[in-house]
């Protein structure tokens, strides 16, 4: 059963083909040692680029529209594992700039374009 107050997040990442996915009430269960350093940009701001860490990789455990749990392991493929944590953090009150690793990282748009987009995966 889906609680009364769902938290959900509706993916777009996906490969030729497939459709989105939502994931209602989702959780990390685990995450693993290994960490990355990642640019992020948010919507919540629109046009400031920063560096946050991530896991690489990680187990995300959510039910689908029919109330069944299920369980994802997202990793870096389509950048699933920043994706999620990133959303997973807006449900929990989290924004990017909560955990940038360097405020001096911080940009607006237009310098991230200049000097940081073809260096950045």
């Amino acid at each position: 059963m889906i609680r009364l107050h769902p938290r959900s997040v509706c993916s777009s990442r996906r490969l030729p083909g497939e459709e989105p996915w939502p994931i209602v009430n989702p959780t990390i269960t685990e995450g693993s040692a290994g960490k990355i350093t990642v640019w992020d940009a948010c919507l919540s701001f629109l046009s400031i680029f920063m560096h946050v860490e991530r896991h690489r990789e990680i187990i995300v455990r959510y039910q689908d529209l029919s109330g069944e749990w299920r369980e994802i392991r997202a990793g870096e493929e389509r950048d699933l594992s920043e994706l999620l944590q990133h959303e997973i953090d807006h449900l929990d009150g989290i924004l990017a700039v909560d955990r940038v690793t360097n405020v001096k990282t911080k940009c607006p748009r237009e310098e991230f374009e200049k000097r940081y987009r073809a260096v950045s995966p």
